[in-house]
């Protein structure tokens, strides 16, 4: 068996390895999609779990009258926020799935187990069904419904793997590796800590199973173009039905590299790489705000997502990137090099779909003009 030393070692090691998860995705600049945001509660709602165990282990046994209701409070809230990360989890695999926030709004975030376990926990106020903390001596012993929580987070576990076999055809298998992977982490921690009380590895084996996580489904999931290193239209989706969703004001920008296909035959494809990399170089400095995003599209076709300064000022962006092309010495060099674009400010009334047809069709008119 660990002693507590031992345990808050493990504790305070999946703490660090959660923290740095954080940090190595900020470093990265990622773009704030509503599947990050899914997985920072999970990471967080997790930090925050494994600093209560601890200080639910420092109370246990102390004979102080305040540190009673301290102790209780610290299981009611480990019992809480165990269910609430559960949900959270759900909620991010079902949005990796179905790329539907409004789809997300309307199961609660999978928070149907963290009501019932609230319901439970009301209950136990006035009999101890799931705990009970004694008075003098503060020693924590197990109800007799302790080992419905567990129960409840298997159902959600067991129903996800279930959601993730029967939709496998929608993502690729690094989902579902990823998924099963994950839940071999905190499902065997929770096994173990129901038979084995004080071996705490629960909260540490979901830290792995986070790790796993953004192994596979943040860090190779394609955000990012190979060569360009612009976003890719996987996170352009996300971005923009987290925008619609929270009704956001912004305006789209298509734009397309006119004569490119003749630099690709004039001067080689190499060559023809380099005009990308440096023009997508341009798109990225010529915008203001930090959380407009440009994106890749494919071939010579790009996206710009423009916020805030950006979005009131959507043709002083324009300008600017013609400005940077006359003032880059690869780009200047092929004096036929120019672009078309489109660009149309969301009104709140178009699909997503729409808004990408209005945008192209102002781009292909803009292209028209210059033949």
């Amino acid at each position: 068996m660990l002693n507590i030393f031992e345990a808050y070692v493990i504790h305070l090691f999946s703490i660090i390895l959660l923290l740095i998860i954080y940090v190595i995705n900020k470093l990265k600049r990622e773009s704030k999609t509503f599947s990050m945001q899914l997985f920072y509660g999970i990471l967080f709602t997790n930090i925050l779990l494994l600093v209560l165990e601890p200080l639910s282990f420092l109370a246990d046994y102390t004979g102080i009258m305040w540190i009673h209701y301290a102790n209780y409070s610290l299981d009611f809230l480990i019992i809480i926020f165990s269910t609430i990360i559960v949900g959270l989890w759900a909620s991010y695999i079902d949005y990796k799935l179905f790329k539907k926030q409004q789809r997300i709004y309307q199961r609660l975030f999978y928070q149907h187990i963290t009501i019932v376990a609230l319901v439970l926990l009301i209950i136990n106020f006035f009999t101890p069904i799931l705990f009970h903390v004694d008075v003098q001596t503060n020693i924590y012993e197990r109800g007799y419904l302790f080992g419905i929580r567990y129960v409840l987070i298997i159902a959600v576990y067991i129903h996800v793997v279930y959601m993730v076999l029967k939709n496998k055809s929608r993502k690729n298998s690094k989902i579902v590796t990823g998924v099963l992977l994950f839940l071999l982490f905190p499902i065997i921690g929770s096994i173990v800590q129901v038979f084995y009380q004080r071996l705490y590895f629960q909260y540490s084996g979901l830290a792995m199973g986070l790790l796993v996580v953004f192994v596979f489904l943040e860090t190779t999931s394609g955000n990012k173009d190979y060569l360009t290193n612009l976003y890719t239209r996987r996170v352009l989706d996300e971005y923009l039905d987290n925008l619609i969703v929270n009704k956001s004001e912004f305006t789209m920008v298509m734009i397309d590299i006119d004569n490119f296909k003749q630099i690709n035959d004039t001067y080689g494809h190499q060559n023809g790489d380099e005009v990308l990399v440096e023009f997508s170089s341009l798109l990225l400095e010529a915008k203001v705000d930090k959380q407009s995003i440009v994106t890749r599209l494919g071939g010579d076709e790009f996206l710009c997502i423009l916020l805030n300064e950006d979005h009131e000022n959507a043709q002083v962006y324009i300008k600017r990137i013609k400005i940077l092309m006359s003032e880059n010495m690869t780009l200047s060099s092929y004096p036929k090099l120019d672009f078309s674009y489109g660009s149309y400010p969301y009104d709140h009334k178009l699909s997503t779909d729409l808004l990408l047809r209005q945008v192209d069709q102002l781009m292909y008119e803009d292209k028209k003009l210059k033949r």
